[in-house]
């Protein structure tokens, strides 16, 4: 049977990442060592990536694997000088392919969509101007759990907050840290020494209670209390840095 475009595309791409590993390799090995050994660990995990993309069924599943491992080897691409347009440009090249691959389908097809981050109300995971793949229909079948970075339309704007208080939770800061049901959440996804400040409340059924990463500067379910679920409109996959 033939493979579906969607998912011959995200081979396509990572494939293109990995050989590109390949020729630049090749071109640095007479530079710096060091540069040359981070070559050879990016090309080792690509070849080991391209291998695990076959042990994925489904486009949609073999999206989030190539978005995943593009992300993954960028984190180990040799040391280059980081002001020249060419590699601002090959910083760009995993989030244009899987931005297009994404888009180039209407979103009913497949229910899937890329999101930019305007703010720093999520980081440090998200940092401005981040990339996000958004599933839109998943989250509807499984529900929502606590940690989840989501996406919700709130007094006509878009924000993408994070799921610490589902229906029925209670809610209360003390001593700066967050606390559910009256444990203490552990949240090492924060800035070291982020205080969390909030007003004690009970979820209430149907809705979500959602707060920024970024606790000082964030404006979340503190401010304009929990939000419905029906408001939700996605959750985050994961997240390709430019």
């Amino acid at each position: 049977m033939t493979e579906p475009w969607l998912r011959r595309a995200a081979r396509r791409a990572l494939l293109l990442r990995v050989r590109r590993l390949h020729t630049h390799g090749t071109a640095t090995a007479d530079r710096a060592e060091a540069a040359h050994r981070s070559a050879e660990r990016g090309i080792e995990w690509g070849e080991a990536m391209l291998a695990e993309f076959d042990q994925t069924t489904g486009s949609w599943e073999g999206l989030r694997w190539s978005a995943s491992a593009l992300r993954a080897i960028g984190r180990l691409r040799p040391a280059t000088d980081p002001g020249s347009a060419l590699v601002r440009l090959r910083r760009r090249a995993v989030v244009v392919v899987v931005s297009v691959v994404v888009l180039a389908v209407p979103v009913q097809a497949f229910a899937a969509g890329v999101a930019y981050i305007p703010s720093g109300a999520m980081a440090p995971t998200l940092q401005i101007d981040d990339r996000v793949i958004i599933d839109k229909v998943g989250f509807r079948w499984t529900g929502l759990a606590h940690g989840d970075v989501v996406t919700a339309d709130v007094a006509g704007e878009t924000m993408i907050k994070r799921v610490l208080g589902l229906p029925g939770d209670t809610i209360e800061c003390r001593d700066g840290v967050l606390l559910r049901n009256g444990e203490l959440v552990a949240e090492d996804y924060l800035e070291v020494g982020t205080r969390t400040v909030c007003d004690p409340l009970t979820v209430p059924i149907g809705t979500v209670y959602l707060l920024g990463d970024a606790r000082e500067s964030s404006g979340d379910s503190r401010i304009f209390g929990p939000v419905p679920i029906a408001a939700v409109t996605g959750r985050m996959v994961t997240s390709i840095r430019l």
